[in-house]
Protein backbone atom coordinates (compact mmCIF):
# COMPACT_ATOMS: atom_id res chain seq x y z
CA UNK A 1 0.00 0.00 0.00
CA UNK A 2 3.00 2.31 -0.42
CA UNK A 3 4.64 4.00 -3.45
CA UNK A 4 7.59 2.28 -5.13
CA UNK A 5 9.91 5.13 -4.02
CA UNK A 6 11.90 4.74 -7.27
CA UNK A 7 11.47 5.40 -11.02
CA UNK A 8 12.39 2.78 -13.64
CA UNK A 9 12.96 3.82 -17.28
CA UNK A 10 13.49 1.43 -20.18
CA UNK A 11 16.64 2.29 -22.18
CA UNK A 12 15.82 -0.20 -24.90
CA UNK A 13 13.18 -2.74 -25.78
CA UNK A 14 12.18 -4.68 -22.67
CA UNK A 15 9.90 -7.70 -22.44
CA UNK A 16 8.20 -8.05 -19.04
CA UNK A 17 5.85 -10.44 -17.34
CA UNK A 18 3.32 -8.45 -15.30
CA UNK A 19 1.53 -9.78 -12.22
CA UNK A 20 -1.24 -7.45 -11.09
CA UNK A 21 -1.59 -6.58 -7.45
CA UNK A 22 -5.03 -8.15 -7.00
CA UNK A 23 -3.81 -11.40 -8.58
CA UNK A 24 -0.78 -11.45 -6.31
CA UNK A 25 -2.98 -10.76 -3.28
CA UNK A 26 -5.22 -13.67 -4.26
CA UNK A 27 -2.16 -15.92 -4.47
CA UNK A 28 -0.89 -14.79 -1.06
CA UNK A 29 -4.30 -15.42 0.51
CA UNK A 30 -4.02 -19.08 -0.49
CA UNK A 31 -0.80 -19.55 1.46
CA UNK A 32 -0.79 -21.17 4.87
CA UNK A 33 -0.30 -18.98 7.92
CA UNK A 34 3.29 -20.08 8.50
CA UNK A 35 4.30 -19.59 4.86
CA UNK A 36 2.63 -16.19 4.80
CA UNK A 37 4.64 -15.08 7.82
CA UNK A 38 7.83 -16.21 6.08
CA UNK A 39 6.90 -14.15 3.00
CA UNK A 40 6.35 -11.10 5.21
CA UNK A 41 9.71 -11.56 6.93
CA UNK A 42 11.49 -11.61 3.57
CA UNK A 43 9.48 -8.71 2.12
CA UNK A 44 10.04 -6.47 5.17
CA UNK A 45 13.59 -7.54 6.06
CA UNK A 46 15.16 -4.25 4.92
CA UNK A 47 12.47 -2.20 6.61
CA UNK A 48 12.98 -4.09 9.88
CA UNK A 49 16.71 -3.51 9.79
CA UNK A 50 16.21 0.25 9.39
CA UNK A 51 13.41 0.69 11.94
CA UNK A 52 15.80 1.74 14.72
CA UNK A 53 16.53 4.80 12.57
CA UNK A 54 13.05 5.66 11.32
CA UNK A 55 10.86 4.64 14.30
CA UNK A 56 13.09 4.07 17.33
CA UNK A 57 11.76 2.68 20.62
CA UNK A 58 12.96 4.63 23.63
CA UNK A 59 11.93 5.42 27.19
CA UNK A 60 9.80 8.45 26.29
CA UNK A 61 7.75 6.39 23.80
CA UNK A 62 7.09 3.58 26.30
CA UNK A 63 6.07 6.03 29.03
CA UNK A 64 3.24 7.31 26.84
CA UNK A 65 1.34 4.23 27.99
CA UNK A 66 -0.03 4.83 31.53
CA UNK A 67 0.76 1.24 32.48
CA UNK A 68 4.52 1.84 32.15
CA UNK A 69 4.59 5.21 33.92
CA UNK A 70 5.37 3.66 37.35
CA UNK A 71 8.41 1.84 35.85
CA UNK A 72 11.93 2.97 36.62
CA UNK A 73 14.34 4.06 33.90
CA UNK A 74 16.40 0.95 34.52
CA UNK A 75 13.45 -1.35 33.81
CA UNK A 76 12.43 0.55 30.67
CA UNK A 77 15.99 0.28 29.37
CA UNK A 78 15.83 -3.50 29.83
CA UNK A 79 12.51 -3.68 27.97
CA UNK A 80 13.82 -1.55 25.11
CA UNK A 81 16.87 -3.76 24.68
CA UNK A 82 14.72 -6.92 24.54
CA UNK A 83 12.28 -5.60 21.89
CA UNK A 84 12.65 -6.50 18.21
CA UNK A 85 11.28 -4.72 15.08
CA UNK A 86 8.27 -6.20 13.32
CA UNK A 87 6.68 -4.80 10.11
CA UNK A 88 3.45 -6.18 8.63
CA UNK A 89 1.20 -5.22 5.71
CA UNK A 90 -2.42 -4.11 5.71
CA UNK A 91 -5.17 -6.54 6.80
CA UNK A 92 -2.74 -8.63 8.84
CA UNK A 93 -4.12 -10.18 12.04
CA UNK A 94 -1.83 -9.20 14.90
CA UNK A 95 -3.57 -11.21 17.61
CA UNK A 96 -6.86 -12.98 18.33
CA UNK A 97 -9.15 -12.44 21.32
CA UNK A 98 -8.88 -16.01 22.66
CA UNK A 99 -5.17 -16.41 21.87
CA UNK A 100 -2.78 -16.52 24.88
CA UNK A 101 -0.90 -13.24 25.21
CA UNK A 102 2.73 -14.13 24.48
CA UNK A 103 3.90 -10.80 23.02
CA UNK A 104 3.61 -7.11 23.74
CA UNK A 105 3.24 -4.90 20.65
CA UNK A 106 4.41 -1.28 20.60
CA UNK A 107 2.82 0.37 17.55
CA UNK A 108 5.18 3.06 16.24
CA UNK A 109 3.69 3.74 12.80
CA UNK A 110 0.35 3.01 11.14
CA UNK A 111 -3.08 2.19 12.49
CA UNK A 112 -4.91 -0.95 13.61
CA UNK A 113 -8.53 -1.86 14.22
CA UNK A 114 -10.17 -3.86 17.02
CA UNK A 115 -12.43 -6.35 15.27
CA UNK A 116 -15.47 -8.06 16.78
CA UNK A 117 -18.02 -10.42 15.33
CA UNK A 118 -21.36 -8.61 15.18
CA UNK A 119 -24.25 -10.44 13.55
CA UNK A 120 -21.90 -13.00 12.02
CA UNK A 121 -19.66 -10.42 10.36
CA UNK A 122 -16.33 -8.94 11.44
CA UNK A 123 -16.73 -5.25 12.30
CA UNK A 124 -14.08 -2.72 13.34
CA UNK A 125 -15.33 -1.21 16.60
CA UNK A 126 -12.28 0.87 17.50
CA UNK A 127 -9.22 2.27 15.71
CA UNK A 128 -5.78 2.27 17.36
CA UNK A 129 -3.25 4.83 16.14
CA UNK A 130 0.45 5.10 16.86
CA UNK A 131 1.96 5.36 19.34
CA UNK A 132 0.10 2.83 21.48
CA UNK A 133 0.58 -0.54 23.20
CA UNK A 134 -1.34 -3.71 22.30
CA UNK A 135 -1.71 -6.76 24.54
CA UNK A 136 -0.41 -5.22 27.77
CA UNK A 137 -3.33 -6.40 29.94
CA UNK A 138 -3.12 -10.01 28.75
CA UNK A 139 0.66 -10.13 29.19
CA UNK A 140 0.57 -8.62 32.69
CA UNK A 141 -2.21 -10.90 33.93
CA UNK A 142 -1.04 -14.00 31.97
CA UNK A 143 -4.31 -14.30 30.09
CA UNK A 144 -5.60 -14.03 26.52
CA UNK A 145 -5.29 -10.88 24.44
CA UNK A 146 -9.00 -10.23 24.85
CA UNK A 147 -9.26 -8.33 21.56
CA UNK A 148 -8.77 -9.29 17.93
CA UNK A 149 -6.51 -6.68 16.29
CA UNK A 150 -6.07 -6.33 12.51
CA UNK A 151 -3.85 -3.79 10.76
CA UNK A 152 -5.58 -1.14 8.66
CA UNK A 153 -2.36 0.02 6.99
CA UNK A 154 1.27 -1.05 6.78
CA UNK A 155 2.38 -0.97 10.42
CA UNK A 156 5.70 -0.85 12.20
CA UNK A 157 5.86 -2.51 15.62
CA UNK A 158 8.39 -3.22 18.27
CA UNK A 159 7.62 -6.63 19.79
CA UNK A 160 8.50 -7.59 23.36
CA UNK A 161 8.23 -11.32 24.24
CA UNK A 162 6.35 -12.14 27.42
CA UNK A 163 9.34 -14.07 28.77
CA UNK A 164 11.54 -10.95 28.60
CA UNK A 165 8.80 -8.83 30.21
CA UNK A 166 8.30 -11.32 33.08
CA UNK A 167 12.03 -11.58 33.62
CA UNK A 168 12.34 -7.81 33.94
CA UNK A 169 9.24 -7.65 36.16
CA UNK A 170 10.74 -10.20 38.57
CA UNK A 171 13.72 -7.89 39.04
CA UNK A 172 11.37 -4.99 39.93
CA UNK A 173 8.67 -6.62 42.09
CA UNK A 174 7.78 -3.38 43.84
CA UNK A 175 5.94 -1.96 40.82
CA UNK A 176 4.09 -5.12 39.74
CA UNK A 177 0.91 -4.30 41.68
CA UNK A 178 0.98 -0.69 40.41
CA UNK A 179 1.19 -1.83 36.79
CA UNK A 180 -1.66 -4.34 37.25
CA UNK A 181 -3.85 -1.75 38.91
CA UNK A 182 -3.16 0.79 36.16
CA UNK A 183 -3.91 -1.84 33.49
CA UNK A 184 -7.36 -2.42 35.00
CA UNK A 185 -8.01 1.31 35.39
CA UNK A 186 -7.00 1.99 31.80
CA UNK A 187 -9.36 -0.66 30.48
CA UNK A 188 -12.14 0.65 32.71
CA UNK A 189 -11.67 4.16 31.31
CA UNK A 190 -11.80 2.81 27.77
CA UNK A 191 -15.07 1.01 28.42
CA UNK A 192 -16.56 4.08 30.09
CA UNK A 193 -16.40 5.91 26.75
CA UNK A 194 -17.71 3.02 24.66
CA UNK A 195 -21.32 2.66 25.79
CA UNK A 196 -22.32 2.16 22.17
CA UNK A 197 -20.67 -1.27 22.42
CA UNK A 198 -23.04 -2.23 25.24
CA UNK A 199 -26.20 -2.10 23.16
CA UNK A 200 -26.10 -5.77 22.27
CA UNK A 201 -25.76 -6.68 25.94
CA UNK A 202 -28.98 -4.88 26.89
CA UNK A 203 -30.97 -7.39 24.85
CA UNK A 204 -29.74 -10.14 27.17
CA UNK A 205 -31.45 -8.63 30.23
CA UNK A 206 -34.61 -10.70 30.87
CA UNK A 207 -37.99 -8.95 30.50
CA UNK A 208 -36.62 -5.59 29.29
CA UNK A 209 -36.45 -6.20 25.50
CA UNK A 210 -40.18 -7.00 25.40
CA UNK A 211 -41.21 -4.28 27.86
CA UNK A 212 -39.10 -1.34 26.67
CA UNK A 213 -39.03 0.49 23.39
CA UNK A 214 -35.77 0.95 21.48
CA UNK A 215 -35.53 4.54 22.69
CA UNK A 216 -35.87 3.42 26.31
CA UNK A 217 -33.25 0.72 25.86
CA UNK A 218 -30.90 3.25 24.30
CA UNK A 219 -31.45 5.50 27.31
CA UNK A 220 -30.65 2.66 29.71
CA UNK A 221 -27.35 1.90 27.92
CA UNK A 222 -25.81 5.17 29.10
CA UNK A 223 -26.57 4.35 32.74
CA UNK A 224 -24.30 1.29 32.79
CA UNK A 225 -20.84 1.56 34.35
CA UNK A 226 -17.81 -0.52 33.38
CA UNK A 227 -15.88 -2.39 36.07
CA UNK A 228 -12.70 -4.44 35.67
CA UNK A 229 -11.99 -7.06 38.35
CA UNK A 230 -8.65 -8.68 39.03
CA UNK A 231 -8.34 -12.48 39.30
CA UNK A 232 -9.93 -14.19 42.34
CA UNK A 233 -12.08 -11.16 43.16
CA UNK A 234 -15.44 -12.00 44.77
CA UNK A 235 -17.90 -10.10 42.56
CA UNK A 236 -20.94 -10.99 44.66
CA UNK A 237 -21.56 -13.15 47.71
CA UNK A 238 -24.47 -14.91 49.41
CA UNK A 239 -24.03 -12.60 52.41
CA UNK A 240 -24.79 -9.51 50.30
CA UNK A 241 -28.06 -8.14 49.00
CA UNK A 242 -28.47 -8.07 45.23
CA UNK A 243 -27.84 -4.38 44.67
CA UNK A 244 -27.07 -4.09 40.94
CA UNK A 245 -27.45 -5.62 37.50
CA UNK A 246 -24.21 -7.20 36.27
CA UNK A 247 -23.50 -8.26 32.67
CA UNK A 248 -20.37 -10.31 32.01
CA UNK A 249 -18.75 -8.44 29.13
CA UNK A 250 -15.49 -10.35 28.93
CA UNK A 251 -13.66 -12.98 30.96
CA UNK A 252 -14.50 -16.12 32.94
CA UNK A 253 -16.31 -16.31 36.28
CA UNK A 254 -17.02 -19.26 38.54
CA UNK A 255 -20.52 -19.45 40.04
CA UNK A 256 -20.93 -21.51 43.18
CA UNK A 257 -18.83 -24.67 43.30
CA UNK A 258 -18.16 -25.49 39.65
CA UNK A 259 -20.64 -23.69 37.37
CA UNK A 260 -19.64 -20.94 34.92
CA UNK A 261 -21.23 -17.58 34.19
CA UNK A 262 -21.72 -17.33 30.43
CA UNK A 263 -20.37 -14.26 28.70
CA UNK A 264 -23.03 -11.70 27.76
CA UNK A 265 -25.61 -12.91 30.29
CA UNK A 266 -27.06 -10.74 33.05
CA UNK A 267 -27.44 -11.46 36.76
CA UNK A 268 -29.17 -9.28 39.34
CA UNK A 269 -32.11 -8.36 37.08
CA UNK A 270 -34.37 -9.48 39.95
CA UNK A 271 -32.88 -6.99 42.42
CA UNK A 272 -35.91 -4.68 42.44
CA UNK A 273 -37.49 -7.21 44.83
CA UNK A 274 -35.10 -7.26 47.83
CA UNK A 275 -33.16 -10.52 48.14
CA UNK A 276 -29.64 -11.80 48.62
CA UNK A 277 -27.49 -13.40 45.95
CA UNK A 278 -28.14 -17.13 45.68
CA UNK A 279 -24.52 -18.01 44.77
CA UNK A 280 -21.03 -16.62 45.12
CA UNK A 281 -19.34 -15.41 41.93
CA UNK A 282 -15.52 -15.33 41.70
CA UNK A 283 -13.43 -13.96 38.83
CA UNK A 284 -11.18 -16.68 37.34
CA UNK A 285 -9.06 -14.10 35.50
CA UNK A 286 -9.27 -10.46 34.53
CA UNK A 287 -13.02 -9.86 34.17
CA UNK A 288 -14.83 -6.94 32.55
CA UNK A 289 -18.40 -6.33 33.69
CA UNK A 290 -21.11 -3.81 32.92
CA UNK A 291 -22.99 -2.80 36.05
CA UNK A 292 -26.15 -0.82 36.66
CA UNK A 293 -26.72 0.31 40.29
CA UNK A 294 -30.09 -0.55 41.76
CA UNK A 295 -31.19 3.01 42.43
CA UNK A 296 -30.62 3.98 38.76
CA UNK A 297 -32.43 0.87 37.57
CA UNK A 298 -35.34 1.52 39.94
CA UNK A 299 -35.53 5.16 38.87
CA UNK A 300 -35.60 4.12 35.20
CA UNK A 301 -38.44 1.64 35.77
CA UNK A 302 -40.44 4.12 37.84
CA UNK A 303 -40.06 6.86 35.24
CA UNK A 304 -41.42 4.62 32.49
CA UNK A 305 -44.15 2.97 34.64
CA UNK A 306 -42.57 -0.46 34.40
CA UNK A 307 -41.62 -1.15 38.01
CA UNK A 308 -44.93 -2.56 39.24
CA UNK A 309 -45.29 -4.89 36.27
CA UNK A 310 -41.70 -6.10 36.44
CA UNK A 311 -41.87 -6.59 40.21
CA UNK A 312 -44.80 -8.98 39.73
CA UNK A 313 -42.83 -11.04 37.21
CA UNK A 314 -39.87 -11.19 39.62
CA UNK A 315 -42.11 -12.38 42.45
CA UNK A 316 -43.31 -15.15 40.16
CA UNK A 317 -39.68 -16.31 39.98
CA UNK A 318 -38.88 -15.88 43.67
CA UNK A 319 -42.13 -17.39 44.98
CA UNK A 320 -43.32 -19.83 42.27
CA UNK A 321 -45.69 -21.68 44.63
CA UNK A 322 -47.53 -18.51 45.63
CA UNK A 323 -48.96 -17.86 42.13
CA UNK A 324 -50.85 -19.84 39.48
CA UNK A 325 -48.63 -22.17 37.47
CA UNK A 326 -49.56 -20.47 34.18
CA UNK A 327 -48.36 -17.07 35.44
CA UNK A 328 -45.11 -18.58 36.71
CA UNK A 329 -44.43 -20.34 33.40
CA UNK A 330 -45.14 -17.11 31.54
CA UNK A 331 -42.54 -15.24 33.64
CA UNK A 332 -39.99 -18.03 33.33
CA UNK A 333 -40.41 -17.90 29.55
CA UNK A 334 -38.72 -14.48 29.51
CA UNK A 335 -35.47 -16.02 30.75
CA UNK A 336 -33.24 -17.70 28.19
CA UNK A 337 -30.06 -17.62 30.27
CA UNK A 338 -27.96 -20.77 30.60
CA UNK A 339 -26.02 -19.53 33.63
CA UNK A 340 -27.02 -20.65 37.15
CA UNK A 341 -29.91 -18.85 38.84
CA UNK A 342 -28.65 -16.03 41.06
CA UNK A 343 -31.89 -15.35 42.97
CA UNK A 344 -33.35 -17.49 45.79
CA UNK A 345 -36.45 -19.61 45.06
CA UNK A 346 -38.80 -19.96 48.05
CA UNK A 347 -40.95 -23.05 48.71
CA UNK A 348 -43.49 -20.84 50.50
CA UNK A 349 -47.09 -20.72 49.29
CA UNK A 350 -47.24 -17.00 50.11
CA UNK A 351 -45.05 -14.02 49.23
CA UNK A 352 -43.14 -13.60 52.47
CA UNK A 353 -40.25 -11.13 52.23
CA UNK A 354 -39.28 -11.72 55.86
CA UNK A 355 -37.93 -15.17 55.01
CA UNK A 356 -34.23 -15.85 55.18
CA UNK A 357 -32.59 -14.51 52.03
CA UNK A 358 -35.21 -11.78 51.48
CA UNK A 359 -35.99 -8.40 53.01
CA UNK A 360 -39.08 -6.14 53.17
CA UNK A 361 -36.92 -3.07 52.47
CA UNK A 362 -34.00 -2.73 50.11
CA UNK A 363 -31.26 -1.44 52.39
CA UNK A 364 -28.63 -1.88 49.69
CA UNK A 365 -29.79 1.44 48.22
CA UNK A 366 -27.73 3.10 50.91
CA UNK A 367 -24.38 1.77 49.67
CA UNK A 368 -24.48 3.98 46.57
CA UNK A 369 -25.57 7.18 48.28
CA UNK A 370 -22.54 8.99 49.65
CA UNK A 371 -21.00 12.45 49.86
CA UNK A 372 -22.66 13.20 53.21
CA UNK A 373 -26.33 13.39 52.21
CA UNK A 374 -28.89 10.65 51.71
CA UNK A 375 -32.11 11.07 49.65
CA UNK A 376 -35.54 10.08 50.91
CA UNK A 377 -35.45 6.82 48.95
CA UNK A 378 -32.60 5.64 51.16
CA UNK A 379 -33.71 6.94 54.56
CA UNK A 380 -37.28 5.69 54.23
CA UNK A 381 -36.13 2.28 55.47
CA UNK A 382 -34.81 3.80 58.68
CA UNK A 383 -37.35 6.59 59.20
CA UNK A 384 -40.77 6.70 57.55
CA UNK A 385 -41.40 10.26 58.72
CA UNK A 386 -37.90 11.43 57.83
CA UNK A 387 -37.01 14.71 56.19
CA UNK A 388 -35.50 14.97 52.71
CA UNK A 389 -31.93 14.38 53.91
CA UNK A 390 -30.06 12.89 56.82
CA UNK A 391 -26.50 13.38 57.96
CA UNK A 392 -24.37 10.44 56.78
CA UNK A 393 -22.58 10.08 60.11
CA UNK A 394 -25.90 9.80 61.93
CA UNK A 395 -27.05 7.15 59.48
CA UNK A 396 -23.90 5.12 60.05
CA UNK A 397 -24.57 5.11 63.78
CA UNK A 398 -28.33 4.54 63.68
CA UNK A 399 -29.15 3.30 60.18
CA UNK A 400 -30.82 -0.02 59.49
CA UNK A 401 -28.06 -1.14 57.09
CA UNK A 402 -25.44 -1.34 59.85
CA UNK A 403 -27.84 -3.15 62.20
CA UNK A 404 -28.63 -5.74 59.53
CA UNK A 405 -24.95 -6.45 59.01
CA UNK A 406 -24.48 -7.04 62.73
CA UNK A 407 -27.50 -9.33 62.68
CA UNK A 408 -25.95 -11.37 59.87
CA UNK A 409 -22.82 -11.93 61.92
CA UNK A 410 -24.73 -13.35 64.88
CA UNK A 411 -24.95 -17.04 65.60
CA UNK A 412 -27.77 -18.68 63.57
CA UNK A 413 -29.27 -20.16 66.73
CA UNK A 414 -29.50 -16.81 68.47
CA UNK A 415 -33.14 -15.74 68.90
CA UNK A 416 -32.20 -12.10 68.38
CA UNK A 417 -31.09 -12.98 64.84
CA UNK A 418 -34.72 -13.44 63.78
CA UNK A 419 -35.56 -11.14 60.80
CA UNK A 420 -38.84 -10.21 62.52
CA UNK A 421 -36.82 -8.81 65.38
CA UNK A 422 -35.05 -6.58 62.87
CA UNK A 423 -38.39 -5.13 61.78
CA UNK A 424 -39.42 -4.42 65.38
CA UNK A 425 -36.27 -2.36 65.87
CA UNK A 426 -37.31 0.07 63.10
CA UNK A 427 -39.64 1.90 65.53
CA UNK A 428 -36.72 2.56 67.87
CA UNK A 429 -34.68 3.89 64.98
CA UNK A 430 -37.53 6.24 64.04
CA UNK A 431 -37.49 7.79 67.51
CA UNK A 432 -33.73 8.25 67.36
CA UNK A 433 -34.10 9.93 63.95
CA UNK A 434 -36.65 12.38 65.42
CA UNK A 435 -34.20 13.35 68.15
CA UNK A 436 -31.47 13.88 65.57
CA UNK A 437 -33.73 16.18 63.54
CA UNK A 438 -34.58 18.22 66.66
CA UNK A 439 -30.86 18.61 67.34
Amino acid sequence: EEPRMASIRALCRVDCLVLKKQDFSYFVDQLSKDVFKSVIEVAFATRNSNMHLSYPLNESVIRQSPIFQPCSSEMLTELTAAATPYCVPKNFRICSADEPATKLFFLRNGKCGIVRSIRDSDTVVQTLRSPCVIGESGVIHTGPYGETVVTQSTCDFWVLPKEAFDKSLRRHRSIESLMMSEARNQRQRQLAHQQNLFRGCIHNIPFLPKMCSKEQQRELVWSFQAHVYKPLTVICSTTQFADRLIILYKGTCKVGDNALWRQGECIGFSCIVPHKWACKVVACGVVECLELPLFLYSEFLTRHNLKKRLSLHIKHLLFPYAFPAADVQNSQGYINAKSPVMYPVSPSSKVNLTEEGYSPKHYSHLEYLNKGKLPVIATAAACKEGTTTMNKRSWIRHGTQLWMRKHERRHPGDASADPLEALRSVGKLQEKAKKLRNL
